[in-house]
């Protein structure tokens, strides 16, 4: 009997045997989405053990929570703590080929991202490489640092605000303001809130410093359109965003062969 504490605190001691059958009715059941039998695994994996012995084996795997069975005729399926056990300790782990290190490097790392965009692309990339259904979360705004915010002067009436925060996230918005703005104006605003906003929290951010961007801001447009960026818009920014790709790889599953089951996935 082998046993270590694995990955996520997985506490993986169990019979070689029990891990082999466990295996077998994993992968099996990936690929077929039906049920497993004792009889199928005899006959389909090198087992060496009759499928009394398996059934029984089956049965104490059941019993650990390791499988369940949908009906009382039927075989087995993996839990969702057998499935939590296939994947921190029975999975071998892939090897990256030659020709997916070289696509990696290209699409990531030789070419320059917004966080956000990196996260996107990451997403295609995994669901490329695995030819499954890629969901990567980004993290929540909320506890973001202010890095940076730049005021850009298209025209005498109209500006860019762009605004950066740690770990890299980018927001900008183009504001019409009531009046013409100088450059020199826009540069003495951009200086005077990167100066008060510099290594704040974004959850941090409350009446106080609303009033100080006030006091700095004259033009009411521009006010609110800096207000809506660092206060209220990053509001939306409390939750997790998450990025899926790949949808179509679902359709590779046997599961989903029935178009109905998909519909309602999705």
């Amino acid at each position: 009997m082998a046993g270590w504490q694995g990955k996520n605190g997985v506490n993986d001691t169990m019979e070689d045997r029990k891990r082999r059958i466990l295996r077998a009715v994993t992968d099996d059941y990936i690929s077929t989405a039906e049920p497993v039998g004792s009889r199928t695994l005899a006959k389909k994996y090198q087992l060496g053990v009759s499928p009394a012995t398996i059934r029984n084996e089956m049965a104490d795997l059941e019993d650990g929570g390791y499988l369940r069975q949908p009906h009382t005729s039927a075989g087995r399926v993996p839990s969702d703590k057998g499935y939590r056990f296939y994947v921190d300790v029975l999975m071998d782990p892939e090897v990256i080929s030659g020709e997916q290190r070289h696509v990696m490097r290209q699409e990531i790392l030789t070419k320059q991202f917004a966080i956000e965009e990196m996260i996107r692309q990451t997403s295609r990339l995994l669901s490329w490489l695995t030819n499954e259904i890629a969901i990567v979360v980004a993290p929540s705004l909320s506890n973001s640092t202010f890095r940076h915010i730049q005021f850009i002067r298209i025209d005498p009436i109209s500006v860019l605000i762009v605004l950066v925060v740690d770990p890299g996230f980018v927001q900008n918005r183009l504001v019409q303001l009531g009046g013409p703005i100088s450059v020199e104006q826009i540069a003495l605003i951009s200086e005077l809130c990167n100066r008060r906003l510099q290594g704040i929290s974004l959850s941090d951010i409350g009446q106080s410093l609303v009033r100080d961007l006030r006091e700095v801001i004259d033009d009411g447009a521009l006010f609110e359109a800096t207000l809506e960026l660092v206060h209220r818009g990053l509001a939306r920014g409390t939750s997790e965003r998450v990025f899926v790709d790949g949808s179509v790889n679902l359709l590779n599953q046997p599961e989903f062969r029935d178009i109905e089951r998909v519909r309602l996935l999705l």
